[in-house]
């Protein structure tokens, strides 16, 4: 088995951090600290890199313990350890949202685009908003097929009640990248709308996500909200 230890002084990760800081380091060098060791086969630096082949940075936020067990080299304890610190920094940043206040469909864009644009399943996610605009919560409520998900209007909003929220905006992701709305995304967003004024929750927006792009309903088609 191969150590960090084993890899030339100036090579170390660990000795980087110090010297220079963590922001310094690599994506294969963040990985190498958390595993700490590599197999009898490769070092802990090739496993490393053997992950980001597999499994781009920017789907990280997609990555599952299953996967990773399928990578060479990966056994059950370093998979526990990287799902572990990817789901502590998903809390992280998921608590940081509360002091964001949305203005218009780009800051929503913003507050979802990292956690839809990559993923090759159909989500639906709700951002869920108090009456100043601050985010309470936000929370992927649907997975669906690699083209399709089944939403249902009324978990969307029993959460929405639970949260005491005043108003919503909806997201889902197309996994094609294409951001054109399909009419079921219409049918859809009509029926959120006329529900949410019966449950006095406001639906402020609608928004595709694509690759690096976005559709906003609100933008784009402003005359359903005033149904």
């Amino acid at each position: 088995m191969y150590l960090i230890k084993d890899l030339p002084l100036d090579e170390r990760p660990r000795e980087r951090l110090k010297k220079y800081g963590v922001k310094s380091l690599s994506n294969i060098e963040l990985l190498s600290i958390l595993l700490r060791t590599g197999t009898k086969m490769i070092n802990v630096k090739t496993l490393s890199m053997n992950i980001l082949k597999e499994i781009p940075i920017n789907e990280f936020n997609s990555l599952n313990y299953e996967t990773l067990l399928n990578i060479k080299g990966m056994g059950e304890s370093k998979a526990m350890i990287l799902v572990s610190a990817l789901e502590l920094a998903k809390r992280v940043y998921s608590k940081s949202d509360d002091k964001i206040i949305i203005h218009d469909s780009r800051d929503a864009y913003f507050v979802v685009k990292d956690e839809l644009e990559h993923e090759l399943q159909e989500k639906f996610l709700v951002i869920y908003l108090n009456n100043k605009n601050h985010i309470i919560s936000k929370k992927i409520l649907f997975i669906g097929t690699n083209n399709q998900s089944i939403v249902f209007p009324r978990d969307v909003f029993r959460e929405g009640v639970k949260l005491n929220c005043s108003s919503v905006i909806l997201c889902h992701n197309h996994p094609s990248g294409d951001i054109t709305p399909s009419k079921e995304d219409d049918m859809l967003t009509l029926n959120f709308i006329k529900i949410g004024r019966m449950l006095n929750i406001n639906v402020l927006d609608h928004l595709v996500i694509g690759l690096d792009n976005y559709y906003s309903y609100l933008v784009n088609k402003p005359g359903v909200f005033e149904k």
